[in-house]
């Protein structure tokens, strides 16, 4: 029985995101979202924060949608004006910025934009707002990850 649950713990934690990785892609998420809803620099730290947070609670494709995803909604709504978030939810990549398929972290937002491109020249935030939560930093949680392949993201149109 012991073996068992840890199994399934195991297999759980496989999928989280660990720290540099929901950092990149909070990054990259921001920007877009800055570039696109005309973010005051202000607003860009909190809506990286925000993107950060939801990342690093994903542990499984059964959390994208679940508590963090309204929690992130909700805080984004505080920081971004009306017709900024009226926006936001009426943007699928943004509104929804992560899946799952095939078994890996999906980011759709690679379907519009090529990875890695920064469009706005913000300064990067240089520490989260609190510590990864347990799990995040093990080495080899690569899910998500642009050496992992698992993007699925096309190049850019932009």
């Amino acid at each position: 029985m012991i073996f068992l649950v840890l199994l399934m713990t195991t297999a759980i934690t496989a999928h989280s995101m660990n720290y540099n990785t929901a950092r990149e892609e909070a990054l990259f998420l921001s920007d877009k979202m800055a570039y696109e809803l005309g973010l005051s620099d202000a607003q860009y730290e909190s809506v990286y924060r925000i993107n950060l947070d939801y990342l690093l609670h994903m542990t499984s494709h059964r959390d994208l949608h679940g508590r963090w995803w309204d929690v992130r909604n909700r805080d984004l709504r505080l920081v971004l004006s009306h017709p900024q978030y009226a926006r936001f939810i009426s943007i699928n990549y943004f509104y929804r910025p992560l899946s799952w398929h095939s078994g890996r972290w999906y980011f759709p937002i690679y379907d519009r934009y090529a990875h890695g491109r920064m469009l706005r020249h913000h300064p990067h935030p240089s520490a989260p707002h609190h510590a990864a939560p347990h799990g995040h930093g093990a080495p080899g949680h690569h899910h998500g990850t642009p050496h992992g392949g698992s993007h699925h993201h096309s190049h850019s149109r932009r």
